[in-house]
Formats: structure tokens, sequence, C-alpha cells
């Protein structure tokens, strides 16, 4: 049975530490002698507790879970390593157990991995200790040479820097390895600090600069990770670090949206945070800054209108439009009539009875254009419409104010 603890500090390589307790716990030292003088009899050396060679592993390697982070691919990268070994005997006759052992945990589980090496004819039985009980377990029993499995299902709402902590012994096939202060060695405790699972947060603005005053855009936080990822909030601060919105990360959302009202110009700074607290084991991570500058813009409407010049059909044209517009095609239809010495049109390409062009526009800055008319008197009818249409992109500019133009023809 695994024993959950809580997360510490200062554990050496990422916190992995195995350790063992020593047999004479429930001994006078007297005892312990007379215990000590028995089993070197039987051909086990035992070692006083205190002077500073008890029989103890210590895991090394591993990763550190306040940098490292694992992946559904991550597999063993992570993983801690340690032995457990006894002599017995002496002489030609000695013999030396050792248990390798490994531990690492996935997304879900904690792993166990054991090797038996043994002079002994079988293996034994890989043991652990139930907390609860106070029982040694059979886990399975031992191949010498061939590796040992063990899953364990992580608690629900694990977090990275958790201890797990289990005893583990060896038992038969010649001494026990691990175990109570009956056996050979004492009990094999391995302590293993759980690594966190990565996320990774981003944030996006989502506009189109500038950005004036008084007017809305959105961001949105977004975090991803692996496995059956929710828990936790997904969060988008200011340059305060205040939450201005928040979203419980589910089966179904990974993120959040905040519409920024801009009533004053300047730059606006923000970041997306992943908190994972009650998300069974997902880091916390952070989105880099994103900020958008905010503008006092001058407004203005888009509008059209002409005015006749009262010049031999000399007519100003004048459009303003109210936002940049880079490549617009603008057209001018002069169904039934000529341009004649139209000023302002020169690069105007023809195509039937229109003129068009390719530009760019400027928000809010005022466009004109002279354009001498004659009517087409060619028909019979006594008037022509010499100016019917000004188009902006395919969309007609043409409103009550500017109706179409008419001239008439000489009787």
């Amino acid at each position: 049975m695994i024993n959950y603890k809580t997360k510490f500090l200062g554990l050496a390589l990422a916190g992995l530490i195995l350790g063992a307790c020593s047999q004479t716990g429930t001994y006078e030292t007297a005892d312990l002698m007379n215990e000590q003088a028995a089993a070197e009899k039987g051909g086990a050396k035992l070692t006083p507790f205190g002077n500073g060679n008890e029989n103890a592993m210590v895991l090394t390697g591993g990763g550190d879970y306040l940098t490292d982070c694992i992946t559904d691919e991550s597999g063993d990268a992570f993983k801690a390593t340690g032995d457990l070994s006894e002599t017995f005997g002496g002489g030609p006759n000695a013999s030396t157990q050792t248990l390798d052992a490994e531990v690492w945990n996935t997304l879900t589980t904690i792993e166990y991995r054991f090797i038996l090496t043994s002079n002994a004819q079988n293996g034994g039985n890989l043991q652990y200790l139930d907390e609860e009980s106070g029982d040694w377990i059979n886990e399975g029993a031992l191949t010498i040479g061939e590796t040992f499995s063990v899953s364990r299902p992580l608690p629900d709402g694990w977090k990275a820097g958790d201890v797990i902590t289990e005893q583990w012994r060896r038992t038969g096939g010649g001494g026990t390895l691990g175990g109570d202060g009956d056996d050979i060695l004492d009990n094999g405790v391995m302590s293993y600090a759980l690594i966190g699972i990565c996320t990774t947060t981003t944030i996006s603005d989502g506009t189109i600069e500038p950005i004036c005053e008084n007017a809305e855009f959105s961001i949105t936080g977004t975090v991803s990770s692996f496995g059956d990822f929710e828990g936790g909030v997904i969060q988008i601060r200011d340059e305060f670090d205040v939450v201005v919105a928040s979203a419980d990360v589910t089966d179904t959302n990974k993120e959040v949206t905040y519409d920024v009202p801009t009533g004053t110009a300047g730059t606006y700074t923000f970041t997306a945070h992943y908190v994972g607290a009650g998300s069974n084991g997902y880091n916390d991570s952070n989105s880099d800054p994103i900020s958008v500058e905010v503008e006092e813009c001058v407004g203005c409407d888009e509008s059209f209108s002409y005015v006749d010049n009262g010049d031999n059909e000399a007519y100003v044209f004048t459009y303003i439009p109210a936002e940049d517009v880079s490549g617009a095609i603008l057209v001018f239809t002069f169904a039934q009539g000529v341009a004649e010495s139209a000023t302002g049109l020169n690069g105007w390409a023809t195509n039937g009875s229109t003129r068009q062009i390719t530009m760019d526009l400027v928000a809010c800055q005022e466009y004109t254009w002279t354009v001498d008319l004659t009517p087409d008197c060619s028909g019979s009818s006594a008037n022509s419409n010499v100016w019917t249409d000004f188009k902006v992109d395919d969309i007609s500019k043409k409103n009550s104010e500017t109706p179409t133009i008419t001239e008439s023809c000489p009787s």
C-alpha cells in the first residue's frame, strides 16, 4: 500500500531518497549483540545501528520537480535508481545478493522496476508493507536476473513534489533483503517526489492595430497538455498581475476570453496563466506577455459627394474613407457621357463606360477628382445620364445626396 505524504523540499537529486530503518529499534544493546552473534553463526553479517554503515539504499538520478515536467512520451526519462545488497558467508563460500530498483512516474501511475541478482537457487518473493494493517503483502515471485514490474495508480489531486513512500523487501531464496528486525536487512523505504505534467499556455490579442480609444478588443488565453487534461483554471492577468478573466479548464474548454475596455490611450499588457491546483499533477504555466497600443484617434465618417463646377459641365467628386484600405479598386461609371479633360483621372484605365484604378486609401483623407463630362447625344433622347455611379471594392458610394447626373442634348 502506498503511503502518500505531503510535499517537502531538500530532497537529494530531485528529492529521491531510499533509506532503511534500523533493525535495532526494539532491542537493547545487549540483546542486539546476541542477535548479531546468532545471525553471524548462520552466515549473515549484521551491522549494529549507529556505526555509520547501516544497511540502506540511496536512489540517484531522476528529475527535479521544481524544473522538470513529463509528457505522455516521457517514459522513464526521470527515473531514479539504486540497489540493496548483502554478502553472506565468507571466504570461497561468500555469496552476494543484490536487489536493483528503479522508480519514476507517468501521467497516471508510479512505476517500480526490480531485478534480483543472487547465487541462491530461487528468487523468493517481492513484498511491500501495508501501512494500514502493518502486514507484509506478497507482490509476486522474483526470478533471478529478470525484471519485476510494479505499477501503482497515483492518488487523486496529486501535484508535483508530493512524495510517494512505500516499503519493500525480498524474502526467501537464501535470506531476506529488506524486512523487519527479524530479517537479514531492515525495512527498505523508498520515497519518490512526483514530477508534474507539462502544460503550455499562450495568449493572443486577435486585433488589427491601431486601436482607438473607447473601442473594444478581445484577447484569448489558451492552455494545452497531455492525457485526459482537465482541472485547474486558465486566467488572464493585467500588467498589475490582477486577474481580469478566469475560466475552469474542463474536458471541453481550455481557454478564456477577455473583452478589453480601452477608455484611455496607452499601452495595455496582458499575460495568460494556467493554475493547476486540483488538476491531478498538471503543472502551472505562463504565457509570454502581449502589449497592445491604444491611440487617441481622430475619427471621421465615410462620405461621398460632388458639386457642379458650373464651367462646361465640370464636376468635382470628393470621397473620404473612414478607415485605411490597401489596394482599393475605385470605379467611376459614365453611362452616357464621355470623360474629357478629366483632371484627377490621369492614369485611370478605361473599360467600356467606366474609369478604374487601384490605390491605397488613408482613413479620413480627402480625395477629389475634377471631371469634364460631355453628353452622348448620338441617340434620339433629349438627355444623357453622364454619371451614374462610384464604387470602392465593388460597393457603391452613391447616396441620396448624389443622384445620377443628367445633361441635356442640343435640340
